[in-house]
């Protein structure tokens, strides 16, 4: 691009020269020593036509060269060269300025560490990605097929999944010229519903691949029973399995089914376990601010009439479907 000349034998006294570039580029400055006994220190400033800096460097030339790269849109360029040195030392140097591409290298190999992958809707997966050889330079990306039912999002080498939705997706890796993937199925989920109350399943499997008609069945009928068409009612309190099949595949969800009195009971099972002899409860609102997670208000006394506790946080637990804390 440039190839120039110059000797400074005053403090901050300057030579400039510009260059255009037509397209993006990286663009590599070679600076040195004009003579080995005008070496000294120095100021190299490079500024697109707008003012703007994009390249400030100062040092001290002893007969070596240095090499700066700056990646640079299209426009034109200005470059200064200040001589730096306050004791006013004659500075000549040689700058060469050139357009500096180095294509990225291509892996020979590219894999997951997993190819199929099972998810319950809300949880993730780190899949790691192998390639070879070790000095690859492409860049590394990830998609999904269908972001409703997976999303991805990279983190180094690895590629972290997410459930979104009941279904079938694919995840892909990029690396250059090479692929890899990793079938996705999201197919078990939860949902926390009240005794008495009814809901339609069929939506949460109506976009899983293949999709047309599912055979619907319960692990626990008297908990909560299922129509032929996805529709459920919640019984009593207690955990069944509701199982979706779909074209040979399974797509299981979780129901917990939830009362008063099951909370009710539970809680005093609690007290009367970890509390010293409680004799009286009283439970306040129960609320559940999520799928797996309750607090209850409540007020318990103990045989010496002191108050035990007035509200407690816990996790319902899927082996039991109840309380703990």
């Amino acid at each position: 691009m440039f190839n120039i000349w110059g000797h400074l034998s005053e403090y901050n006294s300057c030579r400039d020269t510009e260059f255009s570039l037509s397209s993006a580029t990286t663009v590599k400055f070679k600076f040195s020593s004009g003579y080995s006994y005008c070496s000294g220190y120095y100021r190299l400033e490079v500024e697109s036509e707008s003012g703007k800096q994009v390249l400030s460097k100062s040092g001290y030339l002893d007969g070596y060269d240095v090499t700066y790269s700056v990646s640079l849109a299209a426009g034109t360029y200005y470059v200064y060269v200040y001589n730096d040195d306050e004791y006013d030392n004659d500075l000549s140097y040689d700058l060469y300025g050139y357009r500096y591409y180095q294509p990225p290298k291509n892996p020979t190999k590219l894999k997951f560490c997993k190819t199929k992958l099972s998810l319950e809707r809300g949880n993730g997966y780190y899949i790691k990605t192998t390639y070879s050889p070790s000095d690859v330079s492409s860049k590394l990306t990830f998609s999904s097929s269908n972001k409703k039912i997976a999303t991805v999002s990279k983190d180094g080498e690895y590629c972290f999944v997410k459930g979104k939705n009941l279904g079938t997706c694919t995840v892909k890796a990029k690396m250059g010229n090479k692929t890899a993937k990793c079938t996705v199925v999201v197919k078990s989920t939860y949902v926390q519903m009240k005794c008495g109350k009814k809901k339609d399943l069929s939506g949460l499997v109506k976009k899983a691949s293949g999709y047309k008609k599912a055979k619907w069945s319960s692990s626990k009928k008297s908990v909560v029973s299922v129509d032929k068409k996805g529709k459920i009612k919640a019984k009593k309190h207690g955990i069944a399995k509701i199982t979706a099949k779909i074209k040979g595949r399974k797509y299981t969800i979780t129901i917990y089914s939830y009362s008063r009195k099951g909370v009710k009971k539970r809680l005093l099972t609690y007290l009367k376990d970890n509390l010293i002899a409680p004799q009286s409860l009283k439970v306040g609102r129960i609320t559940y601010p999520a799928y797996n997670s309750c607090r209850i208000w409540y007020s318990a006394y103990n045989k010496f009439g002191e108050r035990i506790y007035s509200d407690i946080y816990g996790e319902m637990q899927k082996d039991v479907m109840y309380i703990s804390w």
